[in-house]
């Protein structure tokens, strides 16, 4: 009874070993006879132990250890808390991350009716997380995390339609060009610094989604003008505007982990502060890499 309970548990042991690993596993040992076989749960994975076999004073230990490649074998991943499709190895990690270089197109919403924004020629860029920490309280569950990065948004008008001006009584306002002159191109620059809550979920093999507000500080604004005037160019700049200082959006991408994504922006603040400057809101869409 004691050999066919010995071979029961090696049995088990070697069908476990053999569901982690690819390749045909040989067998370790054979014990006709054994004074005790011992198996248990580790951490990431079981450990067979078997007391003094065939006659020998010494124990055989076998440790079987689940890598995270052998743990998430599934294609189709999305385990979140209270809707997990299979038990899974608890584990938390906290490190630092740096990640999200992106570019994008602005589409402005809600805008005054003469400011004519360019969707192709305004534009954002900069680095979502220059530095940050990422959060991973489940192995295949959501993983949370914030940084701090930068950007800058640039907004530009048609070639030829309204320019952004401040006018004799130092508003900052959107207006034509002069009379008799040819515009060449009018914008708004905003450089900011930003701080992402995000969380990252892992849906199919490397793919995932990201989801989260991005808290921008908005530490400079300037903007200029370019125009032509009996064949001169006349450049016009303004700086010390009055946009808001701290301003929210929300951000969603798709993509593969590691490597790149597609993202969209809503910004639903004005750049500018209200009675100090056209009241603009965008959306915005683009590539940002890695994931």
């Amino acid at each position: 009874m004691e050999k066919r309970f010995a071979m029961l548990l090696m049995s088990v042991a070697a069908v476990m070993v053999s569901a982690q690993s690819p390749e045909p596993v040989d067998t370790l040992l054979v014990a006709d006879k054994a004074e005790q076989v011992t198996v248990t749960s580790a951490d990431n994975g079981v450990v067979v132990t078997i007391t003094n076999y065939d006659g020998k004073d010494m124990d055989y230990v076998y440790r079987s250890q689940m890598t995270d490649s052998a743990a998430d074998k599934d294609e189709w991943i999305l385990n979140i808390p209270g809707f997990l499709k299979r038990p899974r190895l608890y584990r938390t990690d906290t490190e630092a991350v740096s990640y999200g270089l992106y570019f994008g197109f602005i589409n402005a919403l809600d805008t005054p009716g003469n400011l004519d924004l360019a969707t192709g020629r305004s534009i954002e860029w900069g680095m979502l997380n220059v530095l940050g920490w990422e959060y991973r309280p489940w192995r295949n569950g959501p993983r949370w995390s914030a940084g701090v990065g930068f950007g800058f948004s640039i907004y530009r008008t048609h070639k030829g339609g309204t320019r952004f001006y401040k006018n004799s009584d130092g508003d900052f306002v959107v207006d034509g060009y002069p009379e008799n002159t040819q515009g060449r191109h009018s914008r708004l620059q905003i450089f900011h610094l930003d701080v992402p809550l995000m969380m990252t979920q892992r849906l199919y093999r490397k793919w995932a989604v990201r989801l989260g507000a991005v808290v921008n500080f908005n530490l400079h604004a300037s903007a200029n003008s370019d125009y032509d005037y009996d064949g001169i160019e006349i450049k016009e700049s303004y700086k010390g505007l009055q946009q808001r200082k701290v301003t929210v959006g929300l951000m969603g991408a798709v993509g593969m982990t590691g490597n790149f994504a597609l993202y969209v922006k809503y910004s639903p603040m004005s750049v500018m502060k209200s009675g100090y400057g056209p009241e603009i809101k965008s959306l915005s869409f683009g590539l940002i890499l890695p994931m």
